[in-house]
């Protein structure tokens, strides 16, 4: 039987842990953790109008949308709910998830979490005097009003650029979202750095 989501299906989504994961990219233990540390940030009151969706029905909008990337008015369609509602949800989400867990999972590295990094990338793959890997993804988005060619990518589209630093581990340990479209990797990295007014701890 193929599962087609509503809002009020969660639980028949939960039931299956592989169905769960392939939809959402995560495990329900992941998804739990997350949706109890952001439950107070994200809390709607009921009234006589209205019985909100609840935080686990928004949390798991908003995880479809980011792991496909699929336009609000298809994750609509597939939730049955409207596209501003969608809108409203993964934005309100998104801003809480980073608010609540950015200092617990991406706190801004000290100056002994690069010396440890540094020992780390020396131990296991021999390479001196190295704070991280790093990259970039350009993020495909439509054309700002009056923003010229700032946005237009050597790919020939319009992007934003998203840079991330990781560890040895896989894990991102930084990342930078908003550089231009047309800026090199130089210029993504150096706009990154400042955008935390040239206080990282590294020298």
């Amino acid at each position: 039987m193929t599962f087609v989501p509503q809002v009020k299906q969660v639980p028949q989504l939960r039931a299956d842990d592989n169905l769960f994961c392939s939809y959402t990219r995560m495990s329900t233990r992941t998804f739990d953790y997350i949706k109890e540390e952001i439950e107070n940030e994200c809390y709607h009151k009921t009234t006589n109008f209205k019985i909100p969706i609840s935080v686990e029905e928004r949390l798991i909008i908003t995880l479809r949308y980011l792991a496909t990337g699929l336009a609000f008015r298809q994750i609509a369609l597939i939730f049955r709910i409207s596209k501003t509602a969608v809108s409203s949800i993964v934005i309100e989400i998104c801003k809480a998830i980073w608010k609540i867990l950015k200092e617990k999972h991406m706190a801004t590295p000290t100056m002994a979490d690069f010396e440890k990094i540094v020992q780390e990338f020396y131990e296991n793959w021999n390479f001196p005097n190295c704070v991280g890997s790093i990259d970039g993804k350009h993020i495909r988005i439509k054309c700002p009003k009056k923003s010229g060619s700032m946005f237009f990518s050597y790919k020939q589209f319009f992007s934003i650029v998203l840079m991330a630093l990781a560890d040895t581990n896989y894990k991102f340990i930084m990342i930078d979202v908003g550089s231009y479209g047309k800026d090199s990797d130089g210029e993504c990295v150096s706009s990154g750095y400042w955008k935390f007014g040239g206080t990282l701890d590294v020298r």
